[in-house]
């Protein structure tokens, strides 16, 4: 197999792991909302997963599954639940900034 059929194939792993976090997350924010469990997104997540899978395994074997999975699927989750706000990043805030602050604005 010529590197470009498997750099193709990795790239198309790599986007269908991350759509199928991504799917992951809607599913989980709708269900949130709506209060019950959405299959749809589940199927959608569970196909791209498969093929996500085939085009990784066919590009490097069974450990590329894995060291492209994990990666991007973690990202693309993080990505997409940061967007569809299921959780948020806050920065810790020090006593010394908040003291700094208050002077500032008095």
């Amino acid at each position: 197999m010529t590197i470009l059929v498997q750099t193709v194939l990795m790239l198309f792993a790599a986007s269908a792991f991350a759509g199928a976090a991504a799917c992951v997350a809607v599913g989980q924010q709708r269900g949130l909302q709506e209060g019950c469990g959405n299959p749809g997104m589940s199927a959608v997540a569970v196909l791209l997963s498969v093929f996500a899978s085939l085009c990784a395994g066919g590009a490097g074997g069974p450990a590329a599954i894995l060291a492209v999975a994990l990666p991007i699927g973690l990202a693309g989750y993080a990505f997409a639940a940061r967007r569809c706000d299921l959780f948020r990043i806050q920065t810790a805030v020090f006593e010394a900034d908040i003291a700094e602050g208050s002077e500032l604005h008095t």
